[in-house]
């Protein structure tokens, strides 16, 4: 691709979760991953437009309240500072709010911030 030429939004998202889930590729894929609640859902709805953005931020959460393995997916996102979007709950305000200035993952009840 030339310096100047514009990708089309889905290689953008493509690379972007490529990207994204290199380091986490194997966990991903464990068995524990098929239990979740968005295993089936479209992986637009966890990436909200922008922080004000209720009405996505509503949608996704949803998704999470109801999610036996919310816990987990929100152990992962903490440990990754380089995850964005919805996960186990949370989204990166919310994570950088419960890492506070230690930088580790705390042990918080998951369905607390929502």
């Amino acid at each position: 691709m030339s310096v100047g030429q514009l990708r089309s939004v889905d290689q953008v998202i493509a690379d972007e979760q490529d990207y994204l889930f290199q380091g986490q590729q194997e966990e991903l894929q464990s068995p524990t991953w098929s239990m979740a609640a968005c295993a089936d859902a479209d992986p637009e709805i966890f990436f909200p437009v922008s922080a004000h953005d209720r009405v996505s931020r509503t949608r996704a959460l949803s998704y999470c309240n109801s999610c036996v393995i919310a816990r987990e997916c929100l152990t992962l996102a903490l440990r990754d500072r380089t995850i964005v979007g919805i996960w186990g709950g949370t989204d990166e305000i919310d994570r950088a709010r419960l890492r506070g200035t230690r930088g580790s993952a705390p042990a918080v009840d998951c369905m607390s911030t929502t």
